[in-house]
């Protein structure tokens, strides 16, 4: 009988034991840590801009449509953005106006010229906030393979 009884309890420790140390059974989960959220606590934390995870949420709300998601825009209706000589100027002025202010006709955008059929709207009123036109223009200018400062 003792020795039912010291198998019950032998058992018992070690599912306590597994239970507890066991990773619930994930084998991403590995010593010393115990749960997937005592895991992820201890990871490195991404460093996002703040400003750049702004941006890319207005952008799809006020650019993505015409200029698509991944900044290749439309042929004959938009051009780029993705590799263009206007977002990647050193001083973004001009885009900043272009933004401001909108835009149409003709236009030369890294050496391929285009005639967009529908003119840019002004979103000086669309983005009122400084910080909101900033943001946009950041994640323009370092968005799918841009390289521009903020």
């Amino acid at each position: 009988m003792w020795l039912v009884i010291f198998f019950a309890l032998s058992l018992y420790g070690g599912l306590l034991y597994l239970e507890h140390n066991g990773g619930d059974f994930n084998a991403k989960i590995y010593a010393p840590y115990h749960n997937a959220d005592q895991l992820a606590s201890y990871q490195p934390m991404e460093k996002v801009d703040p400003l750049f995870k702004r941006g890319e949420q207005l952008y799809g709300l006020t650019c993505a449509a015409c200029h698509q998601a991944t900044g290749v825009g439309a042929p004959g209706q938009c051009p780029p953005l993705a590799g263009s000589d206007w977002v990647q100027q050193k001083d973004p002025a001009r885009i900043i106006r272009l933004v401001q202010l909108g835009g149409g006709g003709p236009i030369t955008v890294s050496g391929v010229q285009h005639n967009p059929s529908v003119v840019m709207p002004p979103l000086g009123s669309a983005l009122p906030v400084d910080d909101d036109m900033a943001a946009v223009l950041t994640y323009v200018r370092q968005s799918w393979g841009n390289k521009a400062r903020a």
